[in-house]
């Protein structure tokens, strides 16, 4: 080694130049950057040569050995494609059940006076009792209508409520709204498939007594609930696809 001042050859244990008496100071070498250590910035926990992120706390190590904090947002899902296609549903299952019900009442006030015309003829006796078992055939296939129409309505009413509680749980984020728009969509899709498909044999049943039934009665009730249950049936497959989405 060489003294810096006079050039002279010395000793890398020597403090002074025997020379010319300088102060020598030799600078250490530094370690080759492979053998250091690289500490995490944010966590202070070490990191192995090569790591892109910290098996610590995750953050992100840059080519010069830098900590690039990785930053965890919560992305909001989107529900109002929910919420649009839940409401029109829910519009148009009302719209159902207010006809059954409507139809129901119609059809009821009906079912009575025809029970009370039987009654009055049974009770004279002869023809009028043979004209009264003409009639209680009548009487039953108001009843059956009747039916049809109360028990759409219960269906279609449960459905209305499950639709409800499932627009508040989806604003939530529950994933239970998805269950609650399925169970909607296949109570009003099975009543109105069913009050449509019948509508023709009930409308047949009383041509048999000369009576003549509006077709839109059924029809009606039938094509709403149907719509309603198509409906609620695609408001569930695009809740089950954001129900994939929700933490």
């Amino acid at each position: 080694m060489l003294c810096p001042k006079c050039k002279k050859d010395v000793s890398e244990n020597d403090a002074f130049c025997g020379s010319c008496g300088e102060k020598l100071k030799f600078e250490e070498e530094k370690p080759a950057a492979s053998e250091l250590e690289i500490k995490c910035k944010k966590c202070g926990a070490l990191i192995d040569e090569g790591s892109a992120f910290c098996n610590q706390c995750g953050a992100k190590v840059n080519s010069d050995g830098k900590i690039e904090e990785v930053k965890k947002t919560v992305k909001m899902v989107s529900v109002t494609s929910v919420f649009v296609s839940g409401i029109i549903s829910i519009i148009a299952s009302v719209g159902a059940f207010l006809f059954g019900i409507y139809a129901f009442n119609f059809y009821n006030e009906k079912l009575v006076y025809a029970r009370e015309a039987i009654s009055a003829y049974s009770s004279q006796g002869g023809l009028y009792s043979l004209a009264s078992q003409y009639s209680q055939a009548f009487v039953d296939t108001i009843q059956n209508v009747v039916n049809i129409f109360l028990y759409s309505s219960i269906a279609i009413l449960i459905s209305i409520i499950s639709a409800i509680v499932a627009l508040y749980l989806i604003n939530k984020r529950d994933k239970r709204s998805f269950f609650l728009f399925l169970i909607g969509g296949i109570l009003d899709l099975i009543s109105g498939i069913y009050v449509y498909g019948i509508s023709e044999n009930i409308r047949r049943a009383f041509a048999s007594f000369n009576i003549n039934v509006p077709a839109t009665d059924f029809s009606v009730l039938g094509v709403l609930a149907i719509f309603a249950g198509i409906l609620l049936l695609i408001t569930a497959l695009v809740t089950y696809r954001k129900c994939k989405k929700f933490n």
